[in-house]
């Protein structure tokens, strides 16, 4: 079962922070923000965690090709590389603190209030060695309705490489979440590109929840979106 949940949040979006916070009080597995790194100040990780060569990154992007098609170079916007930055942060530490943990971005809203209910009975019925759950509407239902993807319940499917939709709500199990993080730094890519790749990299089983739990408000309207 889900033992804990992180949130990937920009400390001046008050507004999500409430709406999120509002619908997590009501549920008993506790949750934390994950504040580090604001796009206000990224000399750290720009000096450290961000690599913006565009030589390296076509030589460690080549070999992705084959799953993503022609990739074309781009330097990520501050907004982008911190909200990255705190991807990383939370797949760290769920990765040291708990089983089984779910990471949410802070305009993820449920489509139901037992959302948490839905998303463990969805661990319950993925098959033994799965890496990842994406349980968000991500980039929509036309999107999950193209993918290559095979049914393993009434509402799990096991998907093909990319994997990854968007990156608003996924399950991790301590195991996957240690292999990620011990490669995923420096990074070139905003964060589902980056998983993307090392599930592929690392023929990690990932499924996803269809019909999905929670959807992004920043593509629904309800928050204006701050990556670009």
């Amino acid at each position: 079962m889900i033992e804990k949940i992180y949130i990937i949040h920009y400390t001046k979006l008050d507004e999500r922070k409430k709406n999120i916070s509002a619908y997590l009080d009501n549920i008993s597995i506790p949750y934390e923000f994950i504040t580090d790194y604001d796009q206000d100040d990224l000399s750290e990780v720009k000096n450290k965690f961000y690599n913006n060569d565009l030589e390296s990154f076509y030589n460690d992007i080549q070999p992705y090709e084959m799953i993503y098609g022609n990739i074309e170079y781009r330097s990520l916007s501050d907004a982008e590389i911190s909200c990255t930055m705190k991807h990383i942060i939370a797949i760290k530490k769920l990765s040291e603190e708990c089983n089984v943990g779910l990471i949410l971005e802070d305009d993820a809203i449920p489509y139901d209030l037992d959302f948490i209910d839905e998303a463990n009975k969805s661990i319950y019925e993925t098959p033994e060695g799965w890496s990842a759950i994406f349980i968000g509407n991500g980039c929509g239902d036309d999107f999950i309705n193209s993918k290559s993807k095979s049914k393993i319940s009434n509402t799990i499917y096991r998907v093909s490489h990319p994997a990854t939709n968007c990156a608003e709500a996924y399950i991790l199990n301590k195991k996957s979440a240690k292999m990620l993080y011990d490669n995923i730094l420096p990074f070139q890519q905003i964060s589902d590109w980056i998983l993307g790749c090392l599930f592929y990299k690392f023929d990690m089983e990932i499924y996803w929840r269809i019909p999905s739990l929670l959807y992004q408000g920043s593509i629904s309207g309800k928050f204006k979106s701050t990556l670009r």
